[in-house]
């Protein structure tokens, strides 16, 4: 049994072991809110209609920057909607991942959008420190190409 702000809940391990991270993060129990899962569970079902993982872009709500990309399937983002954080299936493991998990730079989702063909997500949060595994702010720090002003 857990306590998480005002809400008591009994947690399965996985989301014992995402809260135990949120603390070592520096994150204070009132910063984090576990919800009991609710009688009416939305039914994401139709997000995942195409493919069983669909493209999460996240991005900074305060400046509007693209942060990352990821994918998510529907567990992974039930559990986004459930803890606050994103939470992704990672291709390479084969595993659902919390970002943050390990380094303590989560990302605190305050809101998720979908494309006009539900395939694609964005996560709007806070990051919680630098997102991308180099240290930058955001994954995308390497400029490709971009068009001279024409003269």
């Amino acid at each position: 049994m857990s306590t998480a702000g005002s809400v008591i809940a009994t947690l399965d391990p996985q989301v014992e072991r995402m809260l135990e991270s949120f603390l070592r993060s520096g994150l204070r129990k009132d910063d984090i809110t576990i919800k009991e899962e609710r009688e009416h569970t939305m039914d994401l079902t139709h997000f995942f209609v195409k493919a069983e993982l669909i493209p999460v872009i996240c991005q900074d709500e305060r400046n509007g920057e693209v942060l990352m990309l990821g994918y998510a399937n529907e567990q992974a983002l039930r559990l986004t909607m459930e803890t606050g954080t994103a939470w992704f299936f990672s291709r390479s493991r084969e595993k659902l991942w919390n970002k943050g998990e390990t380094s303590g730079n989560f990302i605190m989702v305050s809101r998720i959008l979908s494309d006009c063909d539900d395939d694609t997500l964005i996560y709007r949060g806070i990051p919680k420190g630098p997102v991308c595994h180099t240290g930058n702010q955001t994954c995308f720090f390497t400029e490709l190409w971009h068009k001279e002003d024409a003269k």
